[in-house]
């Protein structure tokens, strides 16, 4: 292994072992192809770095395909030494060894993201080491591959949604892939609330850290501006356990109708971030005349987390039509009308003109309305253009109220097309983005770096 492989590994490591503890969970997802018999060729695999366990799944195979979930305990690996042995003789599983081919040119081009487009839509850090094997053809053959899971005693309809349920990720475009991901130990409480003129702040900690290497940083907000900007300390908290996680609380006193911006951290590096505000007294004033309506936001955290069904597209259109008005947006809804037929579900506006072209779906990502988002998206630029104003900025945008693990196999071709894909966590979080005074203007910066950032990973 090159000089580069190392250091960037080893940098992971340090990084990750500074907030997972020995108690933390490694698991390893992967699907493999058998090449000789009882030993199977990587495909694809994930190792997560994760304070709670993960679900379990039972090992599949059929027809030489095996996908499988083993925590590193079960493997009898740990997890420093897990990559050499995945590559020199291979990690033993109860149905055989899966190796993991590659060469030393692409070994040089492993990439180290200290924090992942994934977990910035999310407002958690986390950071990965994704490592590139060889060429993928060497490993599968399409379509068949995909028609051999339809004959499976469990069967999947294809690789991609395989791939999906066993958790390692999209399909690359290219090469067989092992990529290391370690998740967020620590956490804002978002159970928490303002009330009155007294805030609670809590903070949950993964067991087996220290409690005072925690710190909860923090700014109040009141009127449309900064207040306060203060820490808590770890030792400043008042910790209790569960079965899950140590949970530390702050009482401060706060202006009424306050909001407050956390950050969570630990031993200097910030994880998590999120809001906590009295959900009766909000200073957004287009939230406010919003909750006349729908005091506890149960319709549109419904129309925003809809499933397939008859009639749901429609109220998924009108929630995130509501919920982009309330971030200061200027939507207009055309879709359902059927005399604007041709035209995108929604346009979205900021203040100074700038525009998002909108489809909803409930689906998969599904590529006809891809297709006619961006074709649509090229008539608004086309328009603008001949108007004179192309100095503003036109981006395309999928909204799914599907979670991005069930869209994880349809990311790729959005996002190399400069889609961004905003999905049903992205919705609800930015709901809480509604308690304070939106500046849309920035929202909309954050979906064009999100857009970049995605294709910038392919282009890598």
């Amino acid at each position: 292994m090159g000089t580069q492989f190392k250091l960037r590994e080893e940098t992971f490591f340090t990084e990750t072992e500074r907030f997972h503890s020995p108690l933390s969970h490694a698991t390893f997802n992967f699907v493999a192809i058998e090449k000789a018999s009882g030993t199977y060729f990587l495909l694809q695999g994930r190792l997560v770095f994760s304070p709670n366990p993960l679900e379990e799944l039972p090992q599949f195979r059929h027809d030489k395909i095996l996908a499988g979930r083993h925590t590193l305990k079960d493997l009898n690996v740990a997890p420093r030494e897990f990559l050499s042995t995945l590559l020199h003789g291979g990690v033993e599983t109860d149905a055989g060894r899966v190796v993991f081919a590659s060469s030393s040119t692409l070994l040089s081009e492993a990439v180290y993201a200290p924090l992942h487009p994934e977990g910035l839509l999310s407002r958690s850090r986390v950071s990965t080491f994704t490592v590139p094997g060889i060429v993928r053809a060497e490993v599968i053959t399409q379509p068949d591959t995909d028609w051999r899971l339809k004959s499976a005693s469990t069967p999947f309809d294809n690789l991609q949604e395989l791939m999906t349920e066993y958790g390692v990720g999209p399909l690359t475009a290219e090469f067989t892939q092992v990529q290391l991901e370690a998740h967020a130990s620590v956490a804002v409480d978002l159970s928490l609330r303002v009330q009155g003129e007294k805030a609670d702040l809590g903070f949950l900690l993964a067991k087996g850290l220290d409690t005072n290497k925690a710190s909860l940083g923090y700014r109040v907000v009141s009127n449309n501006a900064v207040v306060t900007r203060s820490v808590v300390a770890g030792r400043e908290m008042k910790w209790s356990e569960n079965e899950l996680h140590l949970r530390g609380l702050k009482q401060i006193s706060v202006p009424s109708a306050a909001v407050i911006q956390c950050y969570a951290s630990y031993d200097g590096i910030a994880q998590n971030e999120g809001w906590i505000a009295d959900p009766i007294n909000v200073q957004n004033a287009r939230r406010a005349v919003y909750q006349t309506f729908d005091t506890k936001l149960e319709v549109i955290q419904d129309y925003l987390t809809r499933d397939q069904g008859k009639g749901n597209s429609r109220d998924v259109e009108d929630g995130v039509s509501w919920l982009s008005w309330m971030l200061g947006f200027s939507p207009a809804a055309l879709g359902y009308n059927p005399r604007a037929s041709d035209a995108p579900d929604l346009l979205v506006c900021s203040p100074n003109g700038n525009v998002a072209v909108v489809e909803c779906t409930t689906a998969l990502l599904p590529g006809d309305k891809l297709v006619q988002l961006l074709s649509r998206t090229v008539q608004v630029k086309q328009r603008l253009a001949k108007s004179g104003n192309s100095h503003l900025t036109v981006i395309p945008v999928m909204v799914t109220t599907r979670t991005r693990d069930e869209v994880k196999a349809n990311l790729e071709q959005a996002e190399r097309q400069g889609v961004l894909v905003v999905t049903q966590e992205v919705l609800l979080k930015s709901l809480n983005r509604t308690l304070v005074v939106p500046d849309a203007e920035q929202m909309f910066s954050e979906g064009v770096a999100a857009i970049t950032a995605a294709r910038s990973k392919y282009s890598q």
